[in-house]
């Protein structure tokens, strides 16, 4: 499950209301290396193994990746609407009050990282890419030393009451702003389990297969 705060962190381009990350960076990367080109001087009489399906998975991705960039297209225009903005900040501002109640010592470390999200937010990652890294690298360090005060607070009623609420608000919103949405998410993440069951089955195909047993032969007797 991800954590509360990554729910609704803009440049991780994530869906609340699904909990899909639509990040590019990883989930629905290839896991396997393509394969190589073959070389004219030596033409391969066979397909390697899982070839087939190697390139179907190519074709997942790609279709994943058109699906991506146009959910995060609309979540990124709703998420600049003025009543979203405010519902993600009220949000934001509880999980903030909830974790310090529970960590008063991590303070410091409750409010940098509200200032890099506002960073972020703020700033052209293609303009900027160095400092959009830089920004990324700590948040991640910041996050990783609150991720045992948000594991406390998943389960918390209030705030699993204020997520619900918001991603209610943010997938009205991106139906407003496309009514295709609802049929972007389900394509989404079908095509993301197609995705895993297709990886599964490469490697299986991949397994070098195992040498049958033949009959066993008897040793020579000695005279």
């Amino acid at each position: 499950m991800k954590m509360l705060t990554d729910k609704i962190h803009r440049q991780w381009k994530l869906v609340a209301a699904t909990g899909l990350s639509l990040s590019m960076a990883g989930s629905v990367l290839v896991a396997q290396e393509t394969a190589p080109p073959q070389q004219p001087a030596q033409p391969q009489p066979q397909e390697q193994p899982g070839q087939e399906v190697q390139q179907q998975l190519q074709q997942l991705q790609t279709q994943l990746q058109e699906v991506t960039e146009r959910l995060i297209t609309i979540q990124e225009e709703a998420l600049e609407r003025d009543d979203i903005t405010e519902a993600r900040e009220e949000f934001q501002d509880m999980i903030s009050e909830k974790m310090l109640a529970e960590a008063p010592e991590l303070e410091e470390q409750i409010e940098r990282q509200r200032e890099i999200t506002k960073e972020l937010d703020e700033l052209d990652h293609e303009a900027d890419p160095e400092s959009f890294q830089r920004l990324q690298t700590e948040y991640q360090q910041v996050q990783q030393q609150l991720a045992p005060v948000e594991q406390q607070l998943i389960q918390d009623e209030e705030l699993l009451e204020a997520r619900d609420e918001f991603n209610q608000a943010l997938m009205a919103a991106m139906n407003e702003i496309d009514e295709a949405t609802d049929h972007l998410l389900d394509q989404y993440q079908a095509l993301q389990q197609e995705f895993a069951m297709m990886q599964q089955q490469l490697m299986q195909q991949q397994q070098p297969q195992q040498p049958q047993p033949g009959p066993q032969q008897q040793a020579p007797q000695q005279p």
